[in-house]
């Protein structure tokens, strides 16, 4: 098996697709490598380290990659598929948890408000 460094092993792809959550140090500086015209960088903030598993649950890591796989518009679907988050409590939570910690008051309350009503989630009322 032939092993290398990836980003310099994609200028043969058509296409390549890299998915990151920003606010990850590591993650940051490994997508930071891939700089080819032909990547699509996609980043979902506040999915963590087991981004994987939170785009599982949410539902939307097998669209995304049939999207990736087809002639579609990668960035168009993730789009679309990536405003999911906006009904998920533990992409709430942790956007919340960032926004109480540098302060951002209307920003916090507004997380609240929404979950509250569109979740029916007593937790985040306000």
């Amino acid at each position: 098996m032939a092993t290398g460094h990836a980003p310099d092993m994609l200028g043969a792809a058509a296409s390549a697709t890299v998915i990151y959550d920003p606010r990850i140090e590591l993650d940051t500086m490994h997508a930071a490598l891939f700089t080819c015209a032909n990547v699509d960088k996609l980043w979902m903030p506040y999915f963590g380290v087991a981004l994987d598993v939170q785009m599982m649950r949410l539902e939307i890591l097998y669209p995304l990659l049939v999207s990736v796989g087809s002639e579609t518009s990668v960035p168009a679907e993730y789009h679309s598929l990536h405003r999911m988050r906006r009904r998920d409590r533990t992409y709430l939570r942790a956007l919340l948890g960032y926004v109480e910690d540098v302060k951002r008051c209307g920003f916090t309350k507004a997380i609240c408000d929404h979950a509250a009503a569109k979740l029916l989630a007593p937790r985040f009322k306000t």
